[in-house]
């Protein structure tokens, strides 16, 4: 079974943000979404301040996206990259997908399908004095953290540190998380304001593409220092120790079971996912002998073993196209987030690509179509690159 994957929300098209949209409106309308908000309001140090609170996130977004995918099956919640989209004017806040700043005064949100006035979603009223959302981006502090902010706390060892609080240990949980450093995750939360300051945060939708991110880098930290276990193992409060049980869930859900977010089917867009089904989305890979089927299944598009990229078809094995890099020794075929599609030989040369990566082309897509094209289209469905030339 293929892993899950969680893309950055800048990739998604308009269809994808509204699927995603439509389900968390109809969680709200089950009343489910209602019972996270509490939850999350309710949980206190055993969730925040302390070396838990990567773990106790994980999986506490991990069973809101399993509660998505009842309504739409394979469903996952982006995430956003806030040291890329880090204006009030950035993708995230369209009306396609979170809606936008709140207004003067009263600070409601007034756009998007999370306005009250629009989606009707209403805020539960926990630590907030209004059910209709708000937002002040950027007016409690200014700015969102830095792509350096996260490169510096990539790099911090150990994950947690004795006395396990969150203002006198450098740890990377507490450089991620609490008030030491650049304060990466609260800083997010005060940067959004309205809702998303008090517990009660997931009343504002974007909580959950923000912790997605958090998560992310946690992943990353992960791989990046594989000699580094979590911390504390034993001698730390009920609940943050590894093979503790985390409250609410207890049971088999413990620290150490959340260790491994792969274990748990999902991974990120920026490790390297296989392309799936007829076409290859930002960071989607092919390696030697993966490929690619049309729809009508008459039609495949693989990485060979030689190293070329061959377009042909099914019911003659008629070559249609090909990228002439046979004989370079097969690494990796990427669809790169800037709209370029490029091999890269074993020793990470890049040895083709389709020429097209720019701004304009950000958040491309590649195809293999049911008429025998291979080819790359924006999100908006403009065409930027084909192959082969003629109909086929």
């Amino acid at each position: 079974m293929m892993a899950l994957v969680r893309r950055d929300q800048a990739m998604l098209n308009y269809a994808e943000q509204s699927v995603f949209v439509d389900a968390l409106l109809e969680l709200k309308r089950r009343g489910i979404y209602d019972g996270y908000i509490r939850q999350h309001s309710q949980i206190g140090y055993n969730g925040h301040m302390g070396p838990a609170f990567l773990p106790w996130h994980r999986e506490f977004l991990r069973r809101f996206e399993q509660d998505l995918q009842k309504v739409t099956p394979g469903l996952a919640v982006p995430y956003w990259d806030w040291t890329t989209d880090s204006s009030p004017y950035a993708s995230i806040w369209s009306d396609h997908l979170m809606g936008g700043n709140g207004r003067d005064g009263d600070r409601k949100v007034t756009t998007g399908r999370f306005a009250f006035d629009v989606g009707k979603w209403v805020c539960l009223k926990i630590d907030i004095a209004t059910n209709y959302l708000t937002r002040e981006l950027g007016v409690h502090i200014g700015s969102l953290p830095t792509a350096q902010n996260v490169a510096d706390c990539l790099q911090t060892t150990p994950y947690d540190s004795e006395p396990w609080d969150t203002t006198s240990n450098p740890s990377f949980r507490n450089q991620l998380e609490g008030w030491i450093g650049p304060n990466i995750h609260n800083r997010v939360h005060e940067w959004v304001g309205g809702h998303m300051r008090p517990l009660s945060s997931p009343n504002d939708p974007v909580f959950w593409l923000h912790h997605a991110n958090i998560d992310r880098l946690w992943a990353q930290w992960q791989y990046e220092h594989p000699d580094q276990i979590y911390q504390p193992q034993h001698g730390a409060p009920q609940g943050q120790n590894e093979p503790d049980a985390m409250d609410p869930w207890f049971g088999n859900t413990t620290i150490a079971s959340t260790l491994n977010h792969q274990a748990l089917g999902y991974i990120y867009d920026t490790e390297w996912p296989a392309a799936q089904g007829d076409r290859m989305l930002p960071g989607d890979t092919l390696v030697a002998d993966q490929y690619l089927i049309s729809e009508n299944g008459a039609y495949t598009f693989t990485y060979q073993k030689n190293g070329n990229l061959v377009l042909y078809r099914n019911d003659n094995n008629a070559e249609l196209w090909a990228s002439g890099t046979e004989g370079k020794s097969p690494g990796v075929c990427i669809m790169q987030p800037d709209g370029d599609l490029a091999v890269y030989d074993a020793d990470s040369n890049r040895v083709w690509h389709t020429n097209t990566g720019s701004q304009k082309n950000r958040a491309s897509r590649f195809y293999v179509q049911y008429d025998g094209h291979a080819s790359i289209y924006r999100p908006d469905s403009t065409l930027v690159w084909r192959k082969p030339d003629t109909t086929t």
